[in-house]
């Protein structure tokens, strides 16, 4: 015999006929308690939930508040959305400008288009410039003149000297 054989053996003989019907008896009463518990639980009466306030509508305090209404500071005001802002000044739009700035982008990204197409050199381009500049007489007052001024210097197939960027604008 082998080894092998041996062990098997000796495992079966580990497990006499008694052991086997006492393990089966074991999980069947187990298995009737699970049920009986399972059974009993079911025929509880159901407690209903305790009630929740958003079940019908959340209640709203209204004028009674549970500390009072806020006092505020010296210097703090109440103001809705449309009349704040960081920057108001007379005939100042920061929105517009922003606007004006990328459609300004966009022109210069047009106008380099069209000089690659037709092999245009910087005189065609400041001669093109000269009508957008007039177009957005705003952005040339504006302190987006240094951006505009980067994304032209990226976007053109030649080189433009500091002078040449400033005297664009004027």
């Amino acid at each position: 015999m082998e080894l092998r054989e041996i062990k098997q053996n000796h495992m079966i003989n580990l497990f006499s006929s008694q052991s086997c019907v006492l393990a089966a008896i074991l999980i069947g009463l187990f298995s009737l308690f699970m049920v009986w518990l399972f059974h009993s639980r079911k025929s509880e009466p159901v407690k209903s939930p305790l009630p929740h306030r958003w079940q019908d509508k959340v209640d709203e305090l209204g004028e009674q508040q549970l500390m009072g209404k806020r006092r505020l500071e010296e210097g703090e005001s109440v103001v809705s959305a449309e009349d704040f802002s960081f920057v108001k000044t007379a005939g100042f739009d920061k929105s517009a400008i922003l606007g004006d700035l990328s459609d300004v982008q966009q022109e210069i990204k047009e106008i380099c288009l069209v000089l690659e197409k037709q092999d245009g050199g910087k005189d065609d381009f400041l001669a093109m410039f000269a009508i957008v500049r007039d177009k957005y007489p705003v952005i040339a007052e504006s302190a987006s003149i240094g951006i505009l001024n980067g994304f032209i210097r990226e976007n053109v197939p030649f080189h433009l000297s500091v002078e040449e960027l400033e005297n664009l604008w004027y």
